[in-house]
């Protein structure tokens, strides 16, 4: 009996491997594409922040909606002294959440931010900022 209940376990397993075989790999895939990301929009290298986004990226953001969403990116890069990524969430279908302290001469502004990734490619981006913080850096860093 109990060689019988571990055997369908194990097929169980197996069956589920199966199943969630692709999701496991794409969730692997889309941590490294998600660093990759953090390291591109962090130190402005726009060329491999372009090659990751997939044709028709959803953006969303509340620092500014209307706006260039690169730009703001890579002006408040160049507004703190570092950017460090303190949280990093990888979810079985692949979406990656992750939490930025970016720390600069007008304070520490707090980031979070999700990524939606399939094949190798940023597919959706809704960037969550500490608002003040961000137009404090901003405005300091513009002079």
């Amino acid at each position: 009996m109990d060689d019988t209940n571990a055997d369908r376990r194990q097929e169980d397993r197996r069956e589920g491997d199966r199943r969630h075989g692709d999701r496991r790999q794409s969730s692997v895939d889309s941590a490294s594409v998600a660093r990759r990301w953090a390291a591109a929009w962090s130190s402005r290298d726009l060329g491999a922040l372009f090659q990751l986004m997939a044709a028709g990226v959803a953006i969303e953001s509340n620092l500014d909606p209307d706006g260039d969403f690169v730009e703001v990116m890579c002006d408040l890069a160049a507004a703190v002294d570092s950017v460090e990524v303190v949280s990093e969430v990888v979810a079985p279908d692949g979406q990656v959440a992750l939490i930025y302290d970016c720390a600069g001469p007008a304070g520490t502004v707090r980031i979070a931010e999700f990524l939606g990734v399939r094949d190798g490619l940023v597919t959706s981006v809704r960037r969550v900022y500490d608002v003040v913080a961000a137009q404090r850096a901003l405005t300091h860093a513009a002079g």
